[in-house]
């Protein structure tokens, strides 16, 4: 009877060392330069890693444009964009764009070769319409382009503003209505004083009939009162009341008082 040969010594430490130089030299044989994924679930990169792309761009496509209503443009694209730089080369930019081809986001500068500004790229939220409704400020650097914020003013002189005389809490200012809560918070600047020496009084906020922050006096002395930044209850969307109310606490003069509202962030 024969007897089985034992195994080399070291045989499976050589064969992975095969195998890790096999896949070493396919990842540099350039064989996935131009390769695609079709079906399947697509490509995961996990483990910490990532996807880089030098000198290209990555780019995810829609529909084919003979399916109703697409267009066969990339759905994203993040690359090398127009109009190209002073040097010729393209800027690096992103485009979203919804299934009928509108640009729904991008990241460009439309003028590169600006020598007033200089190369500003902005991100912008496009509408169907292709008209940017939400930008960043690139010629400043700081705070929105877009959408344009109106700004209140009050009354600069104490004796055109609202007079209060009644002892008890009284509505002076209130949004038209419900209004829709966009900010997650709000602040009410109010700016009010008593027209007589002597006389006192209190301002207060209310939000769906419930009051926030603190009771503020007021007296012969024209100021500010900032009551919050306080919460807006329910949902983005949800509609809701601001009350501004005032009562007169001592003495026989009114108390005067201009104010206005604020959406803050969280």
């Amino acid at each position: 009877m024969g007897v089985d040969a034992g195994t080399p010594p070291g045989l499976g430490e050589r064969i992975r060392q095969i195998a890790a130089d096999e896949v070493a030299k396919f990842m540099r044989s350039g064989l996935l330069r131009n390769a695609s994924i079709s079906g399947g679930k697509g490509l995961t990169v996990k483990g910490g890693g990532g996807i880089t792309v030098d000198g290209g761009a990555l780019r995810v496509r829609g529909l084919p444009a003979a399916q109703p209503g697409a267009t066969g443009d990339s759905t994203v694209y993040m690359g090398g964009i127009t109009p190209a730089l002073p040097d010729g080369t393209l800027q690096p930019g992103l485009v979203l764009r919804r299934e009928d081809g509108t640009i729904a986001l991008a990241l460009y500068d439309p003028t590169p070769d600006n020598t007033g500004d200089g190369f500003n790229q902005f991100l912008a939220l496009y509408d169907r319409a292709q008209v940017i409704v939400v930008s960043d400020d690139t010629a400043s650097g700081q705070g929105l382009s877009r959408p344009y914020v109106p700004i209140p003013v009050t009354r600069a002189r104490y004796t055109d503003m609202v007079a209060v005389t009644d002892s008890a809490f009284v509505d002076v200012f209130r949004t038209p209505g419900a209004f829709h809560k966009v900010n997650a918070r709000a602040r009410a600047d109010i700016r009010c004083t008593t027209d007589v020496a002597g006389t006192t009084g209190e301002v207060r906020v209310l939000v769906d009939g419930v009051q926030v922050g603190d009771v503020q006096p007021v007296g012969f002395t024209v100021e500010t009162k900032y009551v919050g930044p306080f919460a807006i209850p329910g949902d983005a969307y949800t509609t809701h009341s601001i009350v501004v109310q005032a009562r007169r606490t001592a003495g026989t003069g009114a108390v005067r008082l201009d104010a206005a509202v604020w959406g803050v962030q969280s």
